[in-house]
């Protein structure tokens, strides 16, 4: 069952509001308590997020492409829509680390408040949307069980999992599985993550320290990871030629899905899965 939640006020930018959860089945959209008691009754369910700079439209058609391919998940699969993105596109970037944040303290209260206690939770993210995911567990109360996190060309710092005092080290701690796929072509993370970075750190006053994403390398430093943080890289050995490489938009699927997006979809299926060892394998 594909439930969508949609924090946004309006279709490209605004503020984050409360969430409105919505499903529909055989034919019939339900809402509000109705579609909120339909979620309380499952045992697990699975967290969609996308990332920056994704307007309603395009969150959601990206976001219902993945939850179709995903194989039969037996219980939700919930979409989530919130508002990282502005008419000004990519320039809004060091201001959209808020939006982030406030997204997640709404998903906390969300979740906390309609899913049933003891409930298992998983979660798929790709670029700042990791941001997202991360603070919703690091908020989630201890009640919930929290089960497998693919984090795909996550737009964190990467050393936001393992250094002490660090942002999200207790987050690794109480999840099952935390995986980040990551890819060195990322001419995104490689290019203007810096550059944003720097920037929202200057911006609020050095509270936030400018570091390296992690979608582009993976988690830094290895040797302090704990062992249920995995690092994958999409870029096999010997280096790949061009129309192999990753790029940033290679990770959600489109409306007709290259096949970079549809390994994404399939590694993500194995993390949430349990697949051991995990490999990002184009065809």
């Amino acid at each position: 069952m594909i439930f969508e939640l949609d924090f946004r006020m309006n279709d490209v930018g605004g503020p984050v509001t409360p969430g409105r959860l919505s499903v529909t089945s055989g034919g019939r959209v339900s809402s509000g308590e109705e579609a909120e008691a339909m979620l309380r009754a499952q045992p697990r369910a699975l967290f969609l997020v996308h990332g920056f700079n994704v307007d309603r439209k395009s969150g959601r058609e990206h976001l219902s492409a993945f939850a179709e391919r995903l194989s039969d998940w037996p219980d939700a699969i919930v979409k989530v829509l919130w508002p990282g993105d502005h008419a000004v596109k990519a320039l809004s970037y060091p201001w959209e680390g808020e939006d982030a944040d406030d997204t997640a303290r709404r998903l906390d209260d969300f979740i906390t408040r309609v899913m049933q206690s003891g409930a298992s939770l998983s979660f798929v993210s790709h670029s700042l949307g990791a941001r997202v995911v991360l603070e919703t567990i690091h908020r989630l109360p201890p009640t919930f069980r929290i089960d497998q996190l693919s984090l795909l060309a996550p737009a964190v710092d990467d050393d936001c999992l393992s250094r002490d005092g660090r942002y999200y080290e207790k987050v690794s701690q109480r999840t099952q599985r935390v995986v980040a796929l990551s890819s060195i072509y990322d001419r995104v993370l490689r290019f203007a993550y810096p550059v944003g970075d720097l920037l929202q750190a200057f911006m609020y006053f050095w509270k936030d320290e400018p570091g390296k994403p992690m979608g582009l390398h993976g988690p830094q430093p290895q040797s302090r990871q704990p062992p249920n943080v995995v690092s994958e890289a999409t870029h096999p050995q010997p280096e790949p030629v061009e129309s192999r490489r990753v790029d940033h938009g290679d990770y959600l699927p489109e409306a007709h899905p290259n096949a970079k997006q549809l390994a994404a979809v399939k590694f993500s299926d194995d993390v949430i899965d349990r697949v051991t060892p995990l490999h990002y394998v184009l065809p």
